[in-house]
């Protein structure tokens, strides 16, 4: 049924609980598995490059220690996947990765801030399910 999953994933536990539960599916339907991360903004306000390099360099080191760790467990069920580390903000960056590879699934993770907080901030779940063109399964 499914032949290409994005997985959105952050380190956080429930960004772990997607990722599980996207290797599992992916193993299930013999599907191609992506992985995205979403790299938030650098600093605006630096006083020095060195210090938005540094800062850069530090995201850079982050983001990569994710996607090792995320590979590693993948590779542990034998199931490849393919990361994906793009700037931007979540409720864009990962239906819009998903229209460009195709999938026919995106699974992410819920972190349940509470009402107060979506309806001041907003939900980045309810944005990614809003602006795909697939299915979205969101894991709590």
């Amino acid at each position: 049924m499914y032949h290409r999953i994005l997985v959105a994933y952050d380190g956080s536990a429930g960004a772990d609980k997607a990722l599980h539960s996207a290797i599992s599916t992916a193993k299930e339907h013999g599907a191609e598995l992506h992985l995205v991360a979403v790299e938030e903004g650098l600093p605006r306000y630096a006083a020095t490059a060195d210090e938005i390099d540094a800062v850069k360099e530090q995201k850079d080191a982050y983001y990569q220690k994710l996607c090792a760790r995320a590979e590693a467990e993948a590779a542990a069920a034998g199931i490849p996947i393919t990361p994906h580390v793009l700037p931007g903000h979540p409720s864009t960056v990962i239906p819009d990765l998903g229209r460009e590879l195709g999938c026919d699934l995106i699974v992410t993770g819920f972190h349940g801030h509470g009402n107060l907080h979506a309806r001041i901030f907003g939900s980045t779940c309810r944005e990614i399910i809003l602006c795909s063109e697939c299915p979205v399964l969101v894991v709590k």
